[in-house]
């Protein structure tokens, strides 16, 4: 008991119901448009709706970067360390670098448009403009996304998600409604997240600005382990849910890759309590790595929240799975109960890990970025080897996934340790 009313009273704890509360909210809006998209395209179309997200997700490996690293700089901000002036300059740069890649990219993508059709036959062509747009918007979000969690503005980033979100599903419903085609609805979703860029970025410029006379263009170099070390350390951690994808649109066609899309889209509910909480375990983190203090009890208390959801998540569709699986069911096909459970764990693993490793990447602990890259070639021999039923690709995600966590442990525990033998040797030095 005393666990839990110690949870209750930490700072973690607030922001976490904060954000959930919005978050809930936004997710139940979220899940009525996804039951609504999943009843009004075809597998196909929906095969090929997932397909273009899990590109989109690889080639925006850097978003969660940006996200992360400029966390770091709003928290820079918040503690005196860095100005405004610094963080808006560091803004323009990376905007720029931005709008760079996207037009080397879209003249990448001409010159390769046959081989992209070799190895993509079964996915029109048009819709890689739509990667093109939505990679452009995935890559700006972040940033600002980003400082206003190192800020701690999370009162006013759920208002925003929030009604974004109701944007997008007035957008995608209307497009429902009308009978347009998957284009429009993609549209849709490509304005909203535009609209929410521009909101968040006026919500950040009416942040109180401390003037800061002495130079802090060092402290950003003093306090971030570098742009490549975070985009490495995302990028291998985001693909182990968008390669599955993007092997089984290689050698299979759009209708099974739209049934196992639905079956993973409801283990990765698990994920939702996930964002929400790692973007406080890592601003908060981020401000005791700055003062060079401890926090190692905010990741204990992301995993009480998480292993609490996805149990919750288990026993729902254990134990009644007459009321859950039928919301996810179309025509002849219905998710199986025990693939179901098997994803759910899998989620959950990675649930885990991600909070650790986050955790240990807020006080520049990078080391971890090696393993994770043979994991991922791990995985991708494996979906290459064993994809010939849900089964075989539910079993490799999972064995991949518990190797991860047990990765994130044996470097987080190693970490704590080394930590409190300093701190014990230091004690001992102060006695003497």
């Amino acid at each position: 008991m005393k666990f839990i009313q110690n949870i209750l009273f930490e700072k973690f704890f607030q922001f976490s119901l904060i954000s959930s509360v919005g978050s809930v909210l936004s997710g139940l809006i979220s899940f009525g448009v996804y039951l609504l998209l999943i009843r009004y395209l075809t597998f196909e179309e929906y095969g090929i709706y997932t397909s273009l997200f899990a590109i989109v997700g690889l080639i925006t490996f850097f978003s969660h970067s940006f996200s992360l690293y400029f966390t770091t700089i709003g928290s820079l901000q918040k503690n005196g360390k860095i100005s405004s002036r610094e963080v808006l300059k560091i803004l323009k740069v990376f905007s720029a670098k931005v709008l760079i890649s996207v037009i080397l990219l879209s003249v990448l993508l001409l010159i390769l448009k046959e081989e992209i059709l070799l190895y993509f036959p079964q996915f029109p062509f048009q819709y890689f403009w739509f990667i093109l747009l939505l990679t452009f918007i995935a890559l700006l979000h972040p940033m600002i996304d980003g400082l206003l969690q190192g800020l701690q503005q999370f009162v006013q980033l759920t208002a925003l998600s929030l009604f974004i979100t109701l944007i997008k599903a007035l957008g995608i419903s209307l497009a429902v409604i009308y009978s347009l085609s998957l284009p429009y609805i993609l549209l849709a979703v490509i304005f909203s997240i535009f609209i929410l860029y521009v909101l968040s970025y006026l919500l950040y410029r009416r942040y109180p600005t401390i003037r800061i006379r002495k130079n802090t263009s060092k402290n950003v170099s003093l306090y971030l382990p570098g742009i490549w070390t975070y985009a490495g350390i995302t990028l291998f951690l985001g693909s182990f849910f968008n390669t599955d994808i993007l092997i089984l649109s290689h050698v299979q066609n759009p209708l099974l890759v739209g049934q196992y899309a639905v079956q993973m889209n409801i283990a990765k509910i698990v994920l939702f309590g996930n964002s929400i909480l790692l973007p406080i375990v890592y601003s908060l983190s981020s401000h005791f790595a700055i003062r060079k203090d401890s926090g190692h009890k905010i990741p204990f208390q992301a995993i009480f929240f998480s292993l609490f959801f996805s149990g919750l998540m288990i026993i729902l569709i254990r134990f009644f799975p007459q009321f859950i699986l039928p919301l996810f069911s179309k025509k002849n096909f219905s998710p199986a109960e025990n693939i179901l459970i098997i994803m759910i764990l899998t989620t959950t693993f990675f649930s885990l890990s991600t909070i650790l490793l986050h955790y240990l990447l807020s006080y520049r602990q990078t080391i971890f970025l090696i393993p994770l890259i043979f994991l991922n070639i791990l995985q991708i021999a494996l979906l290459t080897l064993y994809h010939n039923s849900f089964f075989e690709i539910a079993i490799s995600m999972f064995i991949i996934q518990l190797i991860l966590l047990f990765i994130a442990l044996t470097f987080f525990l190693t970490y704590i340790y080394k930590q409190s033998w300093k701190k014990n040797l230091s004690t001992e030095f102060s006695k003497q």
